[in-house]
């Protein structure tokens, strides 16, 4: 059993160790998003009016979409972006099939998703545009000023601390001036302390999870301010989410059941990392205290 203090300062207790290695934990649970989205995407969906709320697929894609669109990128430009925590590389390949003039990089930790990641994309007949590495997105290879945009799927809350400083700061490196970062991810409202209940769920989540925290808005606005971003803007899309939210209950179930069938591959950081998204539905009704956003800021 662990014990770690909070982004509020609420001591709280896990029931499974904080892996030592992010690399082996993601290693050991990168199959386990299969049961999510048959496309591999590893993120909550974007729900806009018409769409089939109990058709999650779509939901996802879309989020995509949403991402690559306050890019503001001309789609049949020559341009370079850079997914900072790429997964498996769904969201490169969507938004490359979108957008016909693009090229994309994508950067994962964990080899056994960037070696799936460039399979799918050779299946898809991308691997001409796109280049999966191996690389901490906070310290990467790549000379300053190269990518005409960034994006982030649920990856950003990987950084240090509630700012997420250290991710900011290489993305802003990566960038040439003008180019934009979009960032989609949970933020805290403020710098309110959480109610226990709600601070143990979040405690959940990050042991489950593999970081320490999630971002805090005031703290993550300003210090993109203090390394020159312009023109930030934080969209609320908490509703547009809560519908694949609700999916969570049914794929973590099923889940869980057929680990519990194959006792071998039912280890604990499978079992915890199974269990978080049903934190992240409880954190998800905190609604006063956190949101789900979509954050733009250009590269001044």
């Amino acid at each position: 059993m662990s014990t770690a203090v909070s982004a509020t300062g609420f001591v709280a207790s896990s029931p499974i160790d904080r892996p030592s290695d992010p690399v082996a934990f993601y290693e050991e649970v990168a199959d386990d998003f299969v049961p999510w989205s048959s496309a591999g995407n590893m993120h909550f969906g974007y729900c806009a009016d018409g769409m089939d709320i109990l058709d999650r697929e779509p939901q996802l894609a879309r989020m995509n979409l949403e991402v690559g669109r306050r890019l503001a990128l001309n789609p049949d430009a020559d341009v370079r972006i850079v997914d900072l925590g790429c997964g498996n590389g769904a969201t490169c390949r969507q938004l490359l099939k979108h957008n016909p003039g693009w090229h994309a990089v994508g950067l994962n930790i964990a080899p056994k998703q960037i070696d799936t990641a460039r399979k799918l994309a050779r299946e898809a007949g991308l691997n001409n545009r796109v280049t999966f590495l191996c690389e901490n997105y906070t310290r990467t290879s790549f000379p300053t000023g190269r990518f005409d945009g960034a994006l982030a799927i649920e990856s950003s809350c990987y950084g240090q601390g509630l700012n997420k400083n250290d991710f900011l700061r290489e993305a802003k490196r990566l960038l040439h001036p003008g180019a934009r970062l979009v960032v989609a991810d949970a933020f805290f409202h403020d710098g309110r302390a959480l109610p226990p209940l709600i601070d143990t769920c979040h405690q959940q989540i990050c042991e489950n999870w593999a970081f320490d925290t999630l971002a805090q808005k005031p703290a993550v606005e300003k210090a993109l301010r203090e390394l020159g971003f312009v023109d930030i803007r934080f969209e609320d899309i908490s509703i547009n989410v809560l519908p694949s939210t609700l999916h969570i209950p049914r794929v973590t179930g099923r889940f869980i059941l057929s680990l519990l069938a194959q006792p071998g591959l039912a280890t604990p950081l499978r079992r915890g990392h199974a269990l978080a998204p049903l934190f992240a539905m409880m954190l998800a009704l905190a609604r006063n205290r956190l949101g789900y956003y979509l954050l733009s800021a250009t590269r001044g």
